[in-house]
């Protein structure tokens, strides 16, 4: 399939990642992951006995959509949204904000991982709706604790498959996801205008 975006349409290509449980054994305390630098490690393991996991309902609404936009910030795409927006968006994806998680150092909101979880064709299937950690605590093991976390909440619940989406100039979040036991198994656009949209004739085809 071509496609072809012209402007002022933007694309953004996502990968997406799938988790079957009972692949592997995971745990951010097993070293597994790509390789980084000895300093990186270390800051790494000192940071996580730090990490305290709360489920976001200890936030506010306000809190959890400023930790969001905080935790996006820099990212290719611009995921930044209202409290509107994103309550909306709470609701139509079934995000539980039970079972969703936010890292936690000294008191302070670092990171969050979104999570639902429903029943497909007899199966329990698990999405991330989103992860993401905030700029000055970023490559310090935020992510990896959060992932973790999640996936010992998919165990509890009995989940057969988890999935997510990345964005496919996130290098390091691929990593880390891969590193956890996720598979990445297609790609998708999605597609953003900007600017007025102008009305389109729609002819209808005869046979």
């Amino acid at each position: 399939m071509l496609l072809c975006v012209i402007s002022p349409w933007s694309a953004a290509a996502r990968r997406r990642f799938v988790y079957i449980a009972g692949l592997r054994a995971i745990g951010y305390e097993s070293g597994a992951g790509p390789p980084h630098s000895k300093e990186v490690a270390q800051r790494r393991k000192r940071n996580s006995g730090m990490i305290e996991l709360k489920p976001l309902s200890s936030l506010s609404f306000a809190e959890a959509v400023e930790l969001w936009n905080e935790g996006f910030q820099g990212y290719s795409v611009d995921l930044s949204m209202s409290l509107n927006d994103y309550l909306t968006r709470l609701h139509t994806t079934s995000v539980s904000i039970e079972k969703s998680l936010v890292a936690k150092v000294e008191g302070r909101p670092v990171g969050f991982l979104l999570n639902a979880i429903r029943h497909h064709a007899g199966q329990v299937v698990a999405w991330n709706g989103g992860t993401g950690v905030i700029p000055q605590f970023r490559s310090q093991g935020v992510g990896r604790v959060l992932v973790a976390g999640a996936l010992k909440i998919y165990a509890e619940a009995k989940v057969d498959c988890a999935t997510l989406e990345a964005i496919s100039t996130n290098a390091p979040a691929i990593a880390l996801y891969k590193s956890c036991g996720y598979d990445a198994v297609d790609e998708l656009t999605f597609l953003r205008h900007t600017g007025k949209l102008h009305p389109v004739r729609l002819c209808r085809l005869r046979r």
